[in-house]
């Protein structure tokens, strides 16, 4: 999974970094091994998780950072976060975008057995998720 989320991150990064609102993206990874429909839909809402953050967290002329991390939450389970320290999503007095990425994410989610919880306390947004290993 690091090898498979570095290079997703690095295309993310590509992507949303410009010289006038550079994005950095980093990931914190164990190396773990998941089967291939488990990978894909982690590969899904980090895609979108991330993209997220660095369309909505800093603005289209701020810089940040954007951090990932993937690693054993006991025996069993997995831990998934995705988190920025961007302005947050407090005070948003209307919904920004389609809504089409957050029902990805949930489709997501659900195909893991699992859900998104949003922490908006603090600076940012950070968002977990707790896969069956």
């Amino acid at each position: 999974m690091s090898g498979y989320l570095s290079t997703l991150l690095h295309e993310l990064e590509d992507t949303w970094s410009t010289p006038d609102a550079p994005r950095r993206l980093v990931l914190s990874s164990e190396l773990l091994r998941l089967h291939t429909d488990k990978a894909v839909s982690v590969g899904v809402i980090v895609n979108e998780l991330v993209t997220n953050a660095c369309k909505y967290a800093y603005g289209s002329e701020g810089g940040g950072e954007v951090r990932v991390s993937l690693n054993q939450d006991g025996p069993a389970h997995l831990l998934l976060r995705v988190e920025d320290d961007g302005v947050g999503m407090k005070g948003a007095t209307s919904a920004r975008g389609t809504g089409l990425g957050g029902k990805i994410i949930g489709a997501m989610a659900a195909s893991l057995k699992s859900a998104v919880n949003y922490d908006e306390a603090g600076p940012g947004v950070r968002a977990s998720l707790r896969i069956g290993a």
